[in-house]
């Protein structure tokens, strides 16, 4: 049913003339609230209850097996249609509005199941689908007249609808597509009547009817959708050949243009617009396909020009065509994008074929080649024919030439597109210049006349930006494609010069004219971009060098060590003439930066000589950077050339000890690295006299911070070698270590840097390690638990002292717990171990840890000064006791053998789950005791005495290990569900005691404990022997009930809060009001399992337990005004008979009960809707709206 303003008792005469409008007067214009939702309970229960029996009819009708009888089905529908019917006249009589419509509803939902019955009834030659097409028209001619006497606007829609849906109906008994589309075509006619001349009439009597102007639309964009795949069977059946389907498709789109022209009068103007200018484009685009069946290569240009055709004629058409001019233009330029795209891909394609000659050159043909010779010699390239590349030229050129001309059209015809005619005319030239440059590479010319017209073309593109005064007169946006031409054409002549292979001159002479080509067309450009040009063209030297000295033989890694060396002889060069601009010798320095990267990637896999000797003059490069006083680099550069220098060296060093060394060099070159990384950090203080000699004072720290954070990067870097090649071991890795040690205390003595002895220290226990590696020590804690519990003895004596002590002993206790911790989650207890050891003394020091700081008081004396490290004794203590939590799960997992044999695994981590909840419960406790003591003086005990967050821990702690140890045995199963239901009462002991009290740190968060029970009930259903009822029902009704308890204090007026509770998540229920905050989560949490269940596991009770829960839901909504039981119990409704339908009704859920509850139902809440709406128009009672439910 549409949704519609309810219809007032007495229907109001016809508007009198407007009074003359009064001067406004002066002052601040009140603002009117917007108007507030007037949706009444009535109501939604009266469609509610309608829906439900109108589903009790589609079951009974469609899926009822106790009933096959057509006849007597046909009898039982007739009859209930007219109760239906003659009850909304009634009901409409005595003003019931929303009754009446309801039960009108209803009675057109039967309607239409007559009118199917007597479709099948009927002979088998009068019945079928044209049958009930013409029942259709007929029962919507009917109930339109009625409901336009009545004032039945659900029948008046009903009515129009069916009769524009009648002609589809029709269309399933048409077999050729084309009639189809002819009854979709007219289908569309009366929607667009529906909304252009029926509804303007009606609007007097019954008002906007905003509901069937967008019923008219929808049905209107859905037929447009539906005509798409009968236009694809046009070419499979009914339209001959298939010229004639293509001409069927282009004119059936330029009928939806006219059409859509014409709707776009009523509703969505703007779209309809858009469709217009999209198919005309697209009708106009295709036909060319209808002239004759084959398609050859001047469909390329014709589709283009087609569609180029037809942006002029709608961009010359008046801008009355449509309502929206501007959305017709976008939906046309979008339909030639797309027709032009391919076109343009063409040419695109044509365009970057040149690019593909180094590749050629590599040894992969791209073209059309001749075999003149044995060596093969490639003639031209180009992957189209010489008419595939001519089409693709005279196409962009069409599409060129349209965009020009629409631009041109819109500044006359369209004043609003203003905007849009520059950019048009920028692409149109854009397009232009694509089109010389894909006519300069026709295939139908050879190689060397390609390479010709290019440079030609991009000369002269140049020539002329540099020589005509009207072109350089003209704006950036339309020299730019000019200038990319010129670019452009140089590049793509020297690129496709290389897919010769003759032998011939042909690349270098084609070279030199890019390179002269360049140079024209760096000229085009601002000065500041010339360097890229420069750039461009040192790379370009460069790669004729690679491959003079590939022609010569060179291996691949000597060739590119040759090539870096002679980049770095070039930039070093460069680097000691100032005269050479600055922007240029940068350029010069980015090129050489390319293929020295890419030698410094070679490393990792071959080193060899020629490796040493490209890293080496790079090395020198750097270094004459970093000290050259002749020009001024700058800060980047020479941070970067600092940075690079002691790097180089140590490549320069693995790659010579490769050369020279027969076997592994990594125990020869690693440590001498070290010796070098030693001997920078050991010598930073002359580093610092030489730089501040030669380097600006700006540019010196910089400088400095790069050598050393290079040289830092190399000693990890040589550490790292060490630790992971094989030739290495652990005997290189140690003496790596020690020489980088003495490094970081040299640094540290000589250079005063306070990180030198942090550093020697990390590198010395790294060699330490190294060494019980080579023991063979499989075993940490004897050699971690001395260090730590001597950090621990002297940040404890420096505390004891007044000093500032209690850092080194929280670190010295958690380097003692946390690591074993780590190889208990990780190990467990070691292979072969005969208990438990690790937890056992994990437990054993949580609990003296927890002795310690229960002994220890804030105040005076020993005691007193101790209290600083109670906190860390307290938290690590609670880490400690996590152990119980790990083991448990390492025996739930089966990673670890259970302790006792013979019994269920779940006795033992269920007794260590008790034992460590307590012990971590007796630590949280002992926390927020002293916490509130010491609350004054510290931030973080401030925080832990008002948290309720500490007690959560032994929660978890309860319910990790018995939830790794489920089993498909009822032991498991009951111990999960019993251990569930104690949460779930912890849960409503928390809500009760939060009612009248204020939240305090004794109690965790009720939703915190909650999120764990579900888990916990989760996996004990995981096994799936118990239905999910047994665990959704508690945990569902548990938070129902919380929320309830809160809820009563807004029922009962007495009963207030000590205090007030701000609402956060860790605060609910206290502190929040209102249903849905209190009630809704528990409805949700109750009804939502058994509709997914009934989806994944379909029973008949289950189904029917979810409706009459709904159901209570909604009368309990409606009895105590509440909104939320009301509006999740009808929306339950709806969701629930979706996840009976796709659950395949009649399999898992019986079709008989189902019905006969569905009506029952729909039954009860038209009942008391109507019971309602009536005391209300009697003046018994208010119809409450939604907006007034708490």
């Amino acid at each position: 049913m549409p949704a519609s303003t309810p219809l007032a008792t007495g229907w109001p005469p016809a508007a009198p003339p407007l009074a003359p409008v009064p001067p406004i007067p002066a002052g601040p214009v009140p603002v009117v609230p917007a108007p507030e939702s007037t949706v009444s309970v009535q109501s939604v229960l009266a469609v509610a209850g309608a829906g439900l029996v109108a589903v009790a009819a589609l079951v009974f009708t469609f899926l009822n097996p106790d009933l096959t009888d057509l006849g007597t089905r046909a009898a039982i529908i007739g009859a209930t249609t007219a109760v239906f019917l003659v009850g909304a006249v009634l009901l409409r009589r005595r003003d019931l509005t929303f009754s009446s419509e309801a039960i009108g509803a209803l009675g057109v939902v039967f309607v239409g199941l007559d009118v199917w019955a007597v479709a099948q009834l009927l002979p088998t030659g009068l019945g079928g689908w044209a049958a009930a097409a013409v029942g259709a028209a007929a029962a919507g001619i009917l109930l339109a007249a009625i409901g336009t006497l009545l004032r039945l606007r659900t029948w008046l829609w009903s009515g129009m609808l069916a009769i524009v849906v009648a002609p589809l109906i029709w269309g399933f008994s048409v077999s050729p597509a084309l009639g189809r589309i002819g009854l979709q075509l007219a289908a569309f006619a009366l929607a667009t009547g529906w909304q252009l001349l029926a509804l303007p009439r009606l609007r007097g009597r019954f008002g906007a009817m905003e509901a069937d102007r967008t019923t008219a639309t929808v049905v209107q964009v859905l037929l447009v959708v539906g005509v798409l795949p009968n236009l694809a069977l046009l070419f499979f059946e009914g339209a001959g050949t298939a010229a004639n389907a293509v001409a069927v498709v282009a004119g059936t789109l330029l009928a939806l243009a006219a059409l859509a022209a014409v709707a776009s009068r009523a509703q969505l103007p703007g779209f309809w617009s858009f469709l217009t200018g999209m198919l005309t484009v697209g009708s106009f685009a295709i036909a060319p396909f209808s002239t004759r069946p084959g398609v050859d290569a001047a469909y390329l240009a014709l589709v283009s020009a087609a569609a180029a055709l037809a942006l002029v004629l709608l961009t010359a058409a008046p801008s009355r065509v449509v309502a929206r001019a501007r959305l017709l233009d976008i939906g046309a330029f979008l339909a030639f994008g797309v027709a032009a795209l391919q076109i343009v891909l063409a040419a695109a394609m044509q365009l970057a074929t040149p690019l593909l000659g180094p590749v050629s050159a590599a040894g992969l043909d791209f073209g059309t080649s001749r075999p003149d010779d044995v060596a093969g010699t490639m003639d031209r390239v180009g992957i189209y024919s010489p008419a595939e590349s001519l089409a693709a030229v005279i196409g962009l050129a069409a599409v060129a030439l349209g965009v020009a001309v629409t631009a041109r059209l819109l500044a006359r015809t369209r004043a609003e597109a203003g905007a849009a005619v520059g950019p048009l005319t920028t692409v149109s030239t854009w397009l232009g210049a694509g089109a010389l440059g894909a006519g300069a590479l026709w295939t139908g010319f050879p190689l060397a006349a390609q390479v010709g017209a290019l440079l030609a073309v991009s000369a002269a593109a140049a020539i002329a930006l540099l020589v005509i005064p009207a072109i350089r007169r003209r704006r950036p946006a339309l020299r730019a494609p000019l200038i990319a031409l010129a670019h452009l054409g140089a590049l793509l002549a020297a690129c496709a010069a290389w897919a010769d292979r003759s032998g011939s001159a042909l690349p270098e002479l084609a070279g030199a004219g890019a390179i002269v080509v360049l140079g024209l067309a760096a000229a085009t450009v601002p000065a500041p971009l010339r360097a890229l040009h420069v750039g461009v063209g040192y790379a370009y030297a460069l790669a004729i060098l690679a491959s003079s000295l590939g022609d010569a033989g060179v291996g691949t890694l000597a060739l590119l060590c040759l090539v870096t060396s002679a980049a770095a002889v070039v930039s070093l060069v460069a680097t000691l003439l100032p005269r050479i601009p600055a922007s240029w010798w940068f350029a010069l320095l980015g090129v050489t930066a390319v293929p020295f990267l890419i030698g410094i990637g070679t490393v990792l896999t071959e080193r060899s000589g020629w490796t040493a000797l490209s890293t080496a003059l790079i090395g020198g490069v750097a270094l004459t950077l970093l000290l050259v006083r002749r020009r001024d680099p700058g800060l980047g550069v020479r941070a970067i050339a600092a940075a690079l220098v002691i790097p180089s060296a140590a490549v320069a060093i693995i790659s010579l000890g490769a050369q020279v060394l027969a076997t592994s060099a990594s125990p020869v070159t690693l440590p001498i690295i070290a010796v070098l990384v030693a001997a920078v950090l050991g010598g930073t203080g002359s580093i610092r006299q030489l730089l501040e000699a030669r380097l600006p004072a700006a540019q010196l720290r910089p400088a400095r911070a790069a050598i050393e954070l290079s040289t830092y990067v190399t000693g990890a870097v040589a550490v790292l070698l060490a630790l992971v090649r094989e030739a290495s071991g652990l005997g290189t890795a140690c003496l790596v270590l020690l020489i980088g040690g003495l490094g970081a205390a040299a640094s540290s003595v000589f250079a005063r840097r306070r990180s030198g002895w942090w550093i020697a220290a990390g590198c010395w226990t790294a060699a330490l390690w190294c060494v019980w590696g080579l023991a063979g020590v499989d075993v940490p804690e004897p050699y971690l638990l001395p260090p730590a519990l001597g950090a621990l003895a002297v940040g404890t004596l420096l505390v004891v002292r007044r000093r500032a002590g209690a850092a080194l002993a929280a670190t010295g206790l958690a380097c003692a717990i946390v690591p074993t911790l780590v190889l208990l989650v990780t190990i467990g207890n070691g292979v072969g171990a005969l208990a438990p050891w690790r937890t056992i003394g994990l437990l054993g020091a949580s609990a003296l840890l927890l002795a310690i700081g229960a002994a220890v008081r804030p105040g005076r004396g020993l005691r007193g000064r101790l209290a600083r490290l109670q906190l860390p004794v307290l938290a690590l203590s609670g880490v400690a006791a996590a152990s119980a939590a790990v083991q448990g799960m390492r025996w739930g997992l089966g990673v670890d053998a259970a302790p006792v044999a013979g019994a269920p695994v779940m006795v033992p981590v269920l007794l260590l789950a008790l034992g460590g909840a307590l012990l971590v419960a007796a630590i949280g406790a002992t926390l927020i005791r002293s916490s509130r003591a010491l609350a004054a003086v510290s931030t973080v005990n401030a925080a832990i005495a008002t948290s309720r967050w500490v007690l959560l821990a032994p929660v978890l702690m309860l319910a990790l290990g018995p939830m790794t140890a489920v089993r498909r045995d009822w032991f498991a199963i009951w111990t999960l569900w019993v251990l569930m239901m104690a949460l779930l009462i912890l849960v409503l002991a928390i809500a009760m005691r939060t009612r009248r009290v204020p939240i305090t740190t004794l109690m965790p968060p009720a939703a915190a404990v909650y999120a764990i029970a579900w888990v916990v009930g989760v996996v004990g259903w995981s096994p799936r022997d118990l239905r999910v009822e047994w665990f959704s029902l508690p945990l569902g009704l548990a938070v129902l009930a919380a929320g309830a308890v809160h809820f009563v204090i807004e029922l009962r007026s007495g009963m207030r809060p000590a205090a007030p509770t701000p609402p956060t998540l860790s605060s609910w229920p206290a502190g929040f009001s209102g249903s849905p905050h209190l009630i809704a989560p528990g409805l949700v949490l109750t009804m939502l399992p058994s509709v997914v269940a009934t989806g994944t596991d379909p029973q008949t009770w289950r189904a029917i337990f979810v409706i009459a829960v709904a159901l209570v839901s909604i009368l309990a909504g409606v009895a105590l005004r509440l909104r939320s039981p009301f509006v999740l119990g009808i929306a339950a409704l709806p969701l629930e008979n979706v996840v009976v339908f796709a659950s395949q009704l009649g399999r898992g859920v019986e079709s008989l009960p189902w019905w006969i509850t569905l009506a029952t139902a729909g039954a009860v809440l038209l009942a008391i809707a109507v019971g309602s709406e009536r005391r209300t128009n009697q003046g018994g009672g208010v119809a409450a709206r939604l907006r007034e439910l708490r």
